[in-house]
């Protein structure tokens, strides 16, 4: 009988060390590699001023759908605008984190701008961070020297095969 308590009570007191150690091991789990898991698709939205400091109004939709490639050691970022126009951009990596610029499509005679994304993975299928929107019109308070605003953005990475989310508003999901 003796025995018997003594095996519970190590068999307790195991169980207990090893759910600890399996909630240590996850809490320390590293975020994934943005060079591995950003290549894809996303659905990201953007949230940003509808009109900076100097009038200059945003009038993008505020979800667009990215794809980050990797051919051949080219880094490109590809943002479908409305009507499926297609935006020429670039990124990189560092770690889990990534950065990414475009310029967005405008119609003639509104200012124009460039779009820079700094952010993180957050898992495998989502990201999160903050972006810079740069008008062409110049601004010398800036540190850039045009009218600028900051914004943040939060992306899904699309289900390559089963066209993945759907979109929460304005254009750019996954389908």
């Amino acid at each position: 009988m003796r025995n018997k308590r003594l095996l519970i009570a190590f068999l307790a007191a195991a169980i207990l060390v090893g759910a600890s150690s399996l909630r240590v091991a996850r809490a320390q789990d590293p975020l994934p590699d943005a060079a591995t898991h950003l290549p894809g698709t996303w659905a990201i939205n953007f949230v940003a001023p509808e009109v900076s400091p100097k009038g200059n109004r945003f009038d993008q939709p505020h979800r667009h759908r990215f794809t980050f490639s990797d051919t051949d050691g080219q880094r490109i970022t590809l943002a479908r605008e409305v009507f499926d126009l297609r935006v020429p951009g670039a990124w990189r990596t560092s770690g889990h984190e990534f950065s990414a610029t475009f310029e967005f499509v405008c119609d003639p005679g509104l200012t124009c701008g460039s779009i820079i994304m700094r952010g993180r993975l957050e898992d495998e299928h989502n990201m999160n961070g903050r972006i810079i929107i740069i008008y062409d019109s110049l601004d010398n308070t800036t540190p850039t020297g045009r009218d600028t605003v900051a914004g943040t953005f939060r992306g899904e990475k699309c289900n390559d095969r089963t066209g993945g989310i759907t979109p929460m508003h304005d254009t750019g999901g996954c389908e």
